[in-house]
């Protein structure tokens, strides 16, 4: 209506849906390049699409169920943003902050050669390793151990069982994202002495 009287015959429709809830996120941090896969927990019941909000940044999520929703962080200095996620980009829910941390690299690791059945007591040394439960080694595609960090230049890995072959070795400071720069570690056939 432009009077308050007279209103207009076409209409649109306006859906009112259950409201959203978030109970978590996971992880809580990831790199300053950005990417990481957060997973916001809650109750996103008749939610067809969503979208997050680092900041004043968006980005859509890549994926929606009734219990979950996925979104990419982006790239951001080192800091603190707050979090929240919106079906129609309207309203907002927050649940917390995300911290954008340097991101780590791998510069070399000590013994680069080890037994097929494991066992071996890795250092890695590199950059920006951060102390706490996420904190693990990456050997190969899939193999991934606990570190034990002794600072932010250097972390001790224990080469899990594989077999004779060259893998690379990752880190990862939140146990989703991994550093691409690794190196090579060697596992050779087991000696034996007759």
């Amino acid at each position: 209506s432009n009077n308050g009287v007279d209103f207009a015959l076409s209409t649109a429709a306006f859906a009112y849906t259950p409201s959203a809830t978030v109970t978590g996120m996971s992880p809580r941090s990831g790199p300053a390049s950005g990417s990481t896969r957060i997973t916001v927990a809650g109750n996103f019941a008749d939610v067809l699409e969503a979208s997050c909000r680092f900041g004043s940044a968006v980005s859509k999520a890549a994926s929606v169920s009734r219990a979950a929703v996925i979104c990419s962080s982006p790239p951001h200095a080192a800091g603190k943003l707050p979090v929240e996620v919106s079906s129609n980009g309207v309203d907002w829910l927050r649940y917390g902050d995300f911290e954008f941390k340097s991101d780590a690299v791998v510069l070399s690791i000590h013994p680069p050669v080890g037994p097929e059945t494991g066992g071996t007591s890795v250092l890695v040394t590199g950059q920006n390793f951060v102390q706490g439960s996420s904190l693990q080694c990456l050997f190969g595609l899939n193999l991934q151990v606990p570190a034990v960090w002794i600072h932010a230049t250097a972390i001790r890995c224990t080469a899990p069982k594989h077999a004779p072959s060259s893998v690379r070795v990752e880190v990862t400071n939140n146990g989703v994202d991994f550093t691409g720069s690794g190196a090579s570690f060697m596992y050779t056939g087991t000696a034996s002495v007759t």
